[in-house]
């Protein structure tokens, strides 16, 4: 073979099948790349949606159980049955989702640990009540008001709705492409 017909080879086949290998290197790279920054974004929004369903779940039953307690303490229950269905339910419920939540929610761990405190406490005088119904509730109000207020305006400083649907759109407008 002369040097004209290597040369001819080579701009024929040889240069073709670099090319082509090339580009499906450089297709598949991309491809890759894409999956890869796909799969964040599923993972970080997926973590996100937990991360705020614990935050609604977590503030849900702490409210719950703060309206039980505190109309409790007004005019307590009864009996220990009537405590049970009425009072005890949702600090339970309390306890169990702050408890499933507490990972995801270290940021207020300290508002958290009051409010347990706290609603251990008054459900504790209530329970006394009960039990001895000449008792008289002590219950700090403010400290109890000013606890749950405070827990709660730290959740809801948690949720920066402007930031949330800023970043829901640039998701959005990624998934579009």
């Amino acid at each position: 073979m002369s040097e004209v017909e290597v040369l001819e080879f080579f701009k024929v086949v040889v240069a073709p099948i670099i090319i082509t290998v090339f580009t499906v290197y450089i297709v598949h790279y991309y491809e890759i790349q894409r999956a890869r920054i796909e799969l964040n974004e599923r993972l970080i929004r997926l973590l996100y949606e937990k991360y705020i369903d614990a935050l609604i779940d977590t503030y849900s039953s702490m409210s719950e159980c703060y309206k039980k307690l505190h109309q409790y303490v007004n005019v307590p229950p009864i009996s220990i049955q009537e405590h049970k269905e009425n009072v005890q339910k949702y600090v339970d419920i309390w306890e169990r989702t702050e408890k499933k939540n507490a990972l995801l929610l270290k940021s207020i761990e300290k508002e958290i640990d009051t409010i347990r405190g706290i609603f251990r406490v008054v459900n504790k005088e209530i329970l006394n009540k009960i039990r001895n119904p000449q008792y008289d509730i002590k219950v700090d109000w403010e400290y109890f008001t000013n606890s749950f207020h405070n827990a709660e305006n730290k959740m809801k400083g948690l949720i920066p709705i402007s930031q949330l649907e800023r970043r829901l759109n640039e998701i959005n407008e990624f998934s579009n492409k």
